[in-house]
């Protein structure tokens, strides 16, 4: 099975990681990731005020990349690898539809109606991975799964009843819920088209690809000159 946060966009195979005190080095990560993400969402609802969506997710992953690249050499693992040109393709690709698009899309939602209820629609990813995994890769569902998907929406559904920004119209709360959906579906298609490729990859180094395949696409759209970059710090974008 494969283990993914949506939001750090990092992933790898369940079960590889030996165990301690009945736990998996694993689930101590998902947790720690869970906490780090709750932060950053603080951040990115407060820069989200003055820096458009477009541009907070491009001066990200702008940042990111270069680090990537600076904990690959660090940790002596090769950036450009002997995997296969395809792998590589498949990587870019889920990079450009799971951080490119889907982080933009959550950026908007987050402008239009906070940090609460994206936080809310962040837990249909789940049941978005599953969906998609039998559909796409024919994964078999179980009652397990099945009864998960469940409690998942029954938690959405009871969460759903938290109080939006009152400046908020209802308009604008349909358009960022609509958004933060999106962006949940958009990050499990992409996770999963790179499944083939994530199981028998180093986490780093694929994740350093995917981060390379949105930049370069968001490059493509805006360039990043010295002049944008100011700018985007400046929140004048």
């Amino acid at each position: 099975m494969l283990c993914h946060n949506p939001h750090t966009r990092t992933s790898g195979t369940c079960g590889t990681l030996p165990r301690k005190n009945g736990n998996t080095l694993g689930e101590l990560f998902s947790v720690l990731a869970a906490v780090v993400w709750a932060m950053a969402v603080i951040f990115l609802r407060k820069s989200g005020e003055t820096v458009s969506p477009f541009a907070l997710n491009l001066f990200r992953v702008a940042i990111t990349v270069p680090l990537f690249l600076i904990t690959l050499v660090a940790a002596k693992q090769p950036i450009l690898s002997g995997a296969p040109v395809s792998d590589y393709l498949i990587l870019f690709a889920s990079g450009i539809i799971a951080i490119a698009v889907s982080d933009t899309l959550l950026h908007k939602s987050l402008n239009m109606i906070g940090a609460g209820i994206p936080a809310i629609t962040g837990c249909l990813y789940p049941p978005f991975v599953t969906i998609m995994a039998f559909l796409i890769i024919d994964e078999r569902l179980g009652p397990w799964q099945f009864a998960g998907m469940g409690l998942v929406a029954s938690g959405v559904i009871v969460a759903a009843k938290h109080k939006p920004p009152e400046e908020a119209s209802r308009r604008q709360i349909a358009l960022g819920l609509m958004w933060g959906i999106l962006a949940m579906a958009t990050v499990a298609f992409g996770i999963l088209i790179a499944k083939p490729v994530l199981v028998r990859s180093s986490v780093l180094w694929a994740t350093a690809m995917r981060q390379a395949g949105s930049l370069a696409i968001l490059l493509l759209k805006e360039p990043f000159t010295r002049r944008k970059l100011i700018a985007v710090v400046l929140g004048t974008v």
